[in-house]
């Protein structure tokens, strides 16, 4: 997944978008063709928060209803190349 567009949301609105923590977000949707859903939007929202944790929501949605078929959060660590982190940024 490419970031070129994020939303930052930081320190001055803590509490105020139900935020403790300050974090980017980003977000892409990809139309595919999965065996037993058939064509559904592929949505992963990335929120990497100051303490280096990061949480990924992946769904698949329906085109036309736009229905949850497929809800899934995890939640991990930034790896900076020390540690057991589960993502990885590149240039």
């Amino acid at each position: 997944m490419t970031v070129n567009i994020f939303n930052y949301r930081g320190y001055h609105e803590k509490g105020v978008v139900r935020n403790d923590k300050a974090y980017i977000s980003c977000s892409e949707t990809v139309l595919i063709n999965h065996p037993f859903y058939g064509y559904v939007y592929n949505y992963v929202k990335l929120r990497i928060y100051e303490d280096d944790s990061v949480e990924i929501i992946a769904q698949y949605v329906d085109p036309q209803t736009y229905e949850i078929k497929m809800d899934e959060k995890f939640l991990t660590i930034f790896n900076n190349g020390t540690n057991e982190g589960g993502i990885y940024f590149y240039k």
